[in-house]
This record gives C-alpha cells, sequence and structure tokens, in this order.
C-alpha cells in the first residue's frame, strides 16, 4: 500500500513509510485502497495454487479458480480496527477473559442481532461469477447468466466445464487459514453447493445437483451470511452472555419490506433493520425518495422504536416508562451453561409481522464455523507439522 501511494516500503524503512503516509492528502489514500486487495488476491491465488496443485506445475484460471473470475474476496476489509489501548484495550479473546471481567466497572447489557440475508448485499456487489452482473445502471437487480447456468448445472460454453462450488468458496470466501486440503470443500459439500465430484458417483450426487437459480443464491447466502456477519455475532453475545449479571438481547430481522424495489430473492439483507429502528415508515421523505410502508409495517417500526428506546433508557427492552410491558416478552439471551435443557426456553426475539420469539438460532451452521472448522484446520496441522519432522 506504502509503494502504492509513491511512498517508501515499511520492510525498507518503516518510520519513514509512516510519515510518508500521513503527509499524504485522505483522497490519496482512499484511491490507492484497491492495491491492498490487489496484494491479498494474489497471495491468496498463491495458496491456492498449493491447495489445488496437480500435474500442471501452474494451472490456467479456468482450471484453478472454476468460474471466478478472481481470488479476491468478495467481502473485506483492508483497513481493520487497531488495537490501542484506548478505544480497544486489548484482542477481543483477552477481553472475555476471567481477569478481565474483574476489571470491568459494571457489568455490561447489550442489545444485537443480525438480518435473515445478511451476505446477499455483498454478494451482489462482491461476487465476480463469469462476466455477469447483478447491479445494472438502469437500477435494475437481475440473476446473470452464470448463476443460472451453474444452478442448472450447465457450462459456459459449449463442452466447457460445469460451475465447481469447492474451488469457487475457496477463491472468493474463504478465509486464507481455511485453505487446508481435506477440508475446504467441506463449506461447498455441507451448504448443498454444486462440486465436481469425479471421484465419485450415485444417489445424492453434488455435481448432478440442480436447482433454481434463486435456490442458488440463497444456499451461497447461508453460507456466506453465517460465516462472514451471523456466527461472529451470535459468539460475541455467547461471550459477554458468560460474564456475571450481564444482560444479552437478540434480534434476527424476518421481515422484508414488500414495497422495496429490490427481488424477493435477495431478502432481508444487511441493514435493513434500520429503517425501522429509526422511523422511517413515518417519513414522507424517505417514502417519496425510496418506498413505502404498509400498517403492519409501521406496526412493527412502533415496536422496535419502543423496544430499542427502553433499552437505551434501562437496559431493559420489555419495560415500558409506565411500568408495563409489551405484547411479546423479549427473552433475555442466556450462556449455553447457564440454560436449563429441561426448561427448553426461547432466546431471542423474531422481528416481522407478527414479533414472536425464537431460540438455537443458527445453531447448525455455526457449530460448523466456530467449532468443526477450526478443529479440523488444527488437526491437519498438526498432522502436516508431524509428517514433516
Amino acid at each position: 500500500f506504502a509503494v502504492a501511494c509513491g511512498c517508501t516500503s515499511p520492510s525498507v524503512n518503516r518510520e519513514a513509510s509512516l510519515k510518508c503516509l500521513q503527509s499524504l492528502h485522505p483522497i490519496t489514500l482512499v484511491d490507492n485502497l484497491d492495491s491492498v486487495a490487489e496484494f491479498v488476491g494474489q497471495r491468496r491465488r498463491g495458496k491456492l495454487v498449493q491447495l489445488f496443485e496437480d500435474s500442471q506445475k501452474v494451472p490456467d484460471k479456468t482450471t484453478l479458480l472454476s468460474w471466478a473470475e478472481s481470488s479476491r474476496m468478495y467481502f473485506d476489509v483492508p483497513f481493520k480496527a487497531v488495537v490501542d489501548g484506548y478505544v480497544i484495550p486489548k484482542q477481543p479473546e483477552q477481553m472475555f477473559s476471567p481477569n478481565f471481567h474483574t476489571s470491568l466497572r459494571r457489568s455490561p447489557e447489550l442489545l444485537l442481532g443480525v438480518n435473515k440475508n445478511e451476505a446477499m448485499y455483498f454478494l451482489l456487489y462482491g461476487l465476480a461469477l463469469g462476466n455477469g452482473s447483478f447491479l445494472h445502471e438502469d437500477g435494475s437487480v437481475l440473476l446473470p447468466e452464470a448463476i443460472q447456468l451453474a444452478a442448472a448445472r450447465r457450462p459456459q460454453s459449449p463442452n466447457g466445464p460445469l460451475a465447481d462450488f469447492h474451488r469457487i468458496s475457496s477463491a472468493q470466501f474463504l478465509s486464507e487459514d481455511q485453505l487446508v486440503r481435506g477440508i475446504s470443500q467441506l463449506p461447498s459439500f455441507s451448504y448443498g453447493l454444486p462440486v465436481d465430484t469425479s471421484q465419485t458417483n450415485g444417489y445424492a450426487d453434488p455435481s448432478d445437483s440442480r436447482m433454481t437459480a434463486e435456490a442458488l443464491m440463497h444456499r451461497l447466502d447461508t453460507l456466506c451470511g453465517e460465516l462472514d456477519f451471523i456466527c461472529p455475532t451470535l459468539n460475541f453475545a455467547e461471550q459477554v452472555a458468560r460474564i456475571a449479571n450481564s444482560k444479552v438481547f437478540l434480534y434476527e430481522m424476518q421481515r422484508k419490506t414488500l414495497s422495496c424495489p429490490f427481488p424477493s430473492w435477495t431478502g432481508v439483507m444487511h441493514g435493513y433493520e434500520i429503517e425501522y429502528v429509526f422511523g422511517m415508515p413515518y417519513s414522507e421523505k424517505f417514502q417519496n425518495s425510496f418506498y413505502r410502508f404498509n400498517v403492519e409495517e409501521k406496526k412493527l417500526s412502533d415496536e422496535m422504536m419502543r423496544m430499542w428506546t427502553n433499552f437505551a433508557k434501562r437496559g431493559d427492552p420489555n419495560r415500558n416508562d409506565d411500568g408495563t410491558i409489551g405484547a411479546v416478552v423479549w427473552p433475555a439471551y442466556k450462556a449455553a451453561k447457564q440454560r436449563d435443557p429441561a426448561l427448553d426456553l426461547d432466546d431471542y426475539i423474531i422481528l416481522d409481522t407478527p414479533i414472536r420469539r425464537g431460540k438455537d438460532l443458527r445453531q447448525a451452521g455455526c457449530r460448523f464455523w466456530l467449532h468443526e472448522i477450526p478443529t479440523l484446520v488444527k488437526e491437519r496441522r498438526s498432522m502436516d507439522d508431524n509428517g514433516s519432522s
């Protein structure tokens, strides 16, 4: 990045590099952000070559990436939060340690949640599959031909290869730590994506799995949403709930505004709960500029504003100013070790029309990403280290 901005590489002179970068106009820095993604993409490509290496020393792009146009992540944050000792005092895993808990001046109160289709918004912008695009200059949102062909298990050209989502997900979804042979294919299998299974055949063969393009997008969204948004959020909720006397309230937004112009298959995307929290169903300016809300959606906004305001005032979304409680009680989320399995209680609220309660949000997917994959990666690396020593 420093070199792309015209500065000395930090590997040569770190102090000179920092001084140079600090002297530049912010727009210059922003204009060169793509160099970070390009560098990471090239590094990822090298790992993919190692992952899929075969008789070809330098596989061509189609062989290596299948239909993916790039090894750059569909979603990434070039400059992440910095542990500065003040705003962010320690690494998150250290902040959840028992010793750190005792240093807190008060027990934490937390309201957080996810939307049903967290990754869809970023897939529309970042998924590079074939030469098509989801978003068009006239404002339309359409399923690209590559998605339709991949779902139907048809090639992009006569006698061409079929889409292999083991390679595609490795190229654009998985972190570099997850690019491990024998493990990198598990996500595409687990989420029911079409993959090349030339080594096997028979019943329930993923290579023969045909589906609608909308169903394929739903599976991609579920995989990426749980990997990048939902499971990290739920893990954070779990860690905070383990702190003594903490209060955690968890939600999942499932209501898609009926007049929202995005196609129905895009679902409830990242950020689309905000308009309800801030009362946009009552804003004529918003509705004249974008889209309108029906009576049920206005009632949902009323309830969300009430609960968010109650939480801000008292750390409890249920209790109103006059001491009354709403029609649907928002259950507190309890850490796994604190739950009584005999009671089988709800532990989050579903924001929809009507509002209702739920339990065990995305447990199967988060067990996969937070426990199964890290355990398998660690065991595989241990085996490789022992084999090479």
